[in-house]
């Protein structure tokens, strides 16, 4: 089967860590309002310099969210005008959008992490072991926020095949929806 060429547009952010949390969160949150009617995305999302450590210091969401999928998926969130006023409100910068380089890239999956979310609910105090990257989210049914925390495996034998290949409405891996790690 023929597969379709990939595209990606990297969003960065030097700021303090807080700052790139809620920021990127604000844009998975356009991905997720845009892909809601269709209970699945067509965009992947990637934090290309995310870390996980065993201290909290270490551990980091990184300056950039890498965003992947049609050229024209990527101009509809590109030209959106929340997105555009994100470069005043946060100082994000949007680079431009260019082919997704397949023989330099890795497939890996990038997946909400609801262990981790549940684990940090868990009221028996138990000892944390290690620390993950989080984006800060807020509920589109109520002011609440919450952490919605990233995981970050290999793809194995799941990766990329078609342009048939969807994505939770976050953007994170859904089944095995693949994301490529250059």
């Amino acid at each position: 089967m023929l597969q379709q060429e990939r595209y990606y547009l990297d969003i960065t952010l030097n700021d303090k860590e807080f700052a790139r949390r809620e920021a990127f969160g604000k844009i998975m949150k356009i991905i997720h309002g845009i892909s809601s009617l269709n209970k699945e995305s067509k965009v992947a999302v990637g934090f290309p310099s995310m870390q996980s450590s065993s201290k909290q210091e270490f551990t980091t969401i990184g300056s950039s969210i890498r965003l992947v999928g049609s050229r024209f998926d990527l101009m509809v969130i590109y030209k959106n005008p929340y997105i555009e006023s994100m470069i005043e409100t946060f100082g994000i910068e949007i680079k431009k959008i260019h082919a997704v380089p397949e023989d330099e890239s890795v497939e890996v999956l990038y997946y909400r992490d609801r262990y981790t979310e549940n684990y940090k609910k868990d009221p028996r105090g138990q000892t944390q072991t290690k620390f993950f990257p989080f984006v800060s989210m807020q509920s589109g049914n109520s002011t609440k926020l919450f952490m919605l925390y990233i995981g970050l495996k290999e793809a194995g034998a799941s990766t990329y095949s078609n342009s048939s290949v969807s994505y939770s409405t976050y953007g994170l891996a859904k089944g095995g929806s693949s994301f490529p790690l250059f």
